[in-house]
C-alpha cells in the first residue's frame, strides 16, 4: 500500500471588505481543507461574528475532531457528523428566525493508500495531471446561478453608468434570494448547510499513484486571480503559486481589485472577497524508495 506524506508549504487566509473573515482552513497529518462561509443576504451576528464565520470555524473544528476519532470513516460520514454537531449548537443559540448558515468546502485527504479530493461548492483544488496539464478540480454546480446574478449586475451597470457598486448590489438581492431556493436540490447547486449531505451533493475523485504532486486549495476569493480578474491563465497561475509566496499573489489580487472599485472592469459581487489558499505537497514515500 502507498505511504503518502502531506507537507503544507504555504498558507494565506485574509479578510475581504466584509465585517469578518468568513473563510477557514484546517489540516491534519492525513488531510487539508479550505472552507468559505457563505455570506447571508442580511448580516446575522452569532457569538460576536457573522453566522457565516461561525459556521466555517465551527464546522472545521468539529470535522477535525471526528476525523481524529474515526480516521477510517468515509468522508461523507465525517461531513455529516460535523453537520450534526453544528446543527445542535445552532439550535442552542436560540435564534430560529435567523437564516441558517452555509459554506463551501474543498479537501485533500489521504485514505486507503490513495489521494482523495472532495469539493462542495466553488472552493477548488488545482494540480498538474500526469501529462503536466493544470487541472482545476471542483464543484461547478453553482456557476449557472451565479452567472444569472452577474448578468443582471452587468445590465444594471449599463443602465446606471454612474451608480456606485454598493447601490447596484442592493438591487441584486432578489436574484440571490431566488438562487438560494436551489441549495442542494437535484436541479440546483451544492453547499454545506445544517442539513445532512447525500452523495449527489459531493464531488469527489481519487488520483493516480505519483511520487510527488503539488496542490493548491483555494476559496473563490483567491481563485479570482484567473476566474474573475483574469490576471493570468490557469497554467501561469499555478506556476506562479509554486514559485512565489501566496502572499505575493494575494497582493496582486488586491491591487487589481483596488484598481476597479466599482467592479465594472471585472464585474463581481464584492470589491474585495475573503481570500484563502493552501499550497500543499504530497509525497508518495513508497514510490520515492523504489525510485532511489
Amino acid at each position: 500500500m502507498s505511504q503518502y506524506y502531506i507537507s503544507v508549504l504555504d498558507a494565506v487566509c485574509e479578510k475581504g471588505n466584509g465585517r469578518d473573515n468568513e473563510d477557514a482552513v484546517g489540516w491534519l497529518p492525513n488531510a487539508v481543507w479550505v472552507l468559505d462561509g457563505v455570506s447571508g443576504l442580511e448580516t446575522s451576528i452569532v457569538g460576536g461574528g457573522t453566522a457565516a464565520r461561525w459556521y466555517a470555524q465551527t464546522f472545521s473544528a468539529h470535522f477535525s475532531r471526528h476525523m481524529l476519532m474515526q480516521p477510517d470513516a468515509s468522508t461523507l460520514s465525517l461531513i455529516n457528523l460535523a453537520i450534526d454537531d453544528c446543527r445542535s449548537l445552532w439550535a442552542d443559540l436560540g435564534q430560529p428566525d435567523m437564516a441558517e448558515p452555509a459554506a463551501t468546502f474543498a479537501m485533500l485527504r489521504l485514505v486507503d493508500g490513495q489521494i482523495e479530493l472532495t469539493s462542495i461548492g466553488d472552493s477548488a483544488i488545482r494540480f498538474k495531471d500526469m501529462e503536466g496539464r493544470v487541472t482545476v478540480f471542483g464543484d461547478r454546480s453553482v456557476e449557472p446561478f451565479e452567472q444569472k446574478t452577474l448578468d443582471r449586475l452587468i445590465a444594471l451597470q449599463k443602465e446606471q453608468p454612474d451608480a456606485p457598486h454598493s447601490e447596484l448590489s442592493k438591487a441584486l438581492k432578489s436574484s440571490q434570494r431566488n438562487n438560494r431556493q436551489y441549495v442542494n436540490r437535484e436541479d440546483g447547486y451544492n453547499v454545506l448547510t445544517l442539513s445532512p449531505m447525500v452523495p449527489r451533493n459531493i464531488v469527489s475523485s481519487t488520483l493516480p499513484n505519483n511520487a510527488e504532486t503539488d496542490f493548491l486549495l483555494t476559496s473563490d476569493g483567491f481563485s479570482r486571480y484567473t476566474e474573475v480578474l483574469e490576471i493570468s491563465d490557469e497554467r501561469a497561475f499555478f506556476a506562479r503559486a509554486q514559485e512565489q509566496s501566496l502572499g505575493t499573489i494575494l497582493d496582486e489580487i488586491r491591487t487589481t481589485e483596488q484598481s476597479d472599485p466599482d467592479c465594472r472592469i471585472h464585474p463581481r459581487m464584492k470589491q474585495f472577497d475573503d481570500a484563502t489558499a493552501l499550497k500543499v505537497r504530497v509525497r508518495n514515500l513508497t514510490r520515492h524508495k523504489s525510485d532511489a
